[in-house]
């Protein structure tokens, strides 16, 4: 019977110092956006971020769920179901797969016209990443907002 208490105590460190490990992860300015493809409402592409993880628990990131504003106008929904896995003790680039679900797809168009002239715009993204580390699993939520110049 003590073993099994060992290891359920044991257990429950590792989740418990995985957990609060989440907080020290530095995830810097996109480095690099591909245009993948437009279809129906839905915008892909591909972004590289550089991702930093000082600690010695690897996580993955299973999903993003971001609402977008640009200057004040709701243009929709990113999303990545992909599992992206950034390994311990890291300082890398990660290319994520994201997708856009437009709310309208004029607003979405007018946007994408703007930025293609390096006109600059106030955008907005509220939501959440959940990562996983172990059996613990995170919702780590995203408020920023930002002048962005073109892509």
């Amino acid at each position: 019977m003590d073993k099994i208490k060992k290891a359920i105590f044991l257990l429950l460190l590792m989740m418990f110092s995985a957990c609060a490990e989440f907080e020290n992860i530095e995830v810097g300015d996109i480095r690099e956006v591909k245009f993948k493809g437009f279809v129906d409402n839905t915008i892909a592409f591909t972004v590289v971020v550089p991702v930093t993880n000082p600690t010695n628990v690897k996580f993955r990131i299973k999903e993003v769920n971001v609402k977008t504003t640009v200057n004040g106008e709701y243009i929709g929904r990113i999303i990545s179901d992909e599992v992206v896995i950034i390994p311990a003790k890291s300082d890398d680039e990660h290319t994520f797969l994201v997708k856009i679900h437009l709310s309208n797809i004029l607003k979405g168009a007018s946007t994408v016209i703007r930025a293609s002239r390096n006109e600059s715009m106030n955008v907005e993204i509220n939501g959440y990443i959940i990562a996983k580390s172990y059996l613990m699993n995170k919702k780590i939520p995203i408020n920023e907002s930002r002048i962005v110049k073109g892509i």
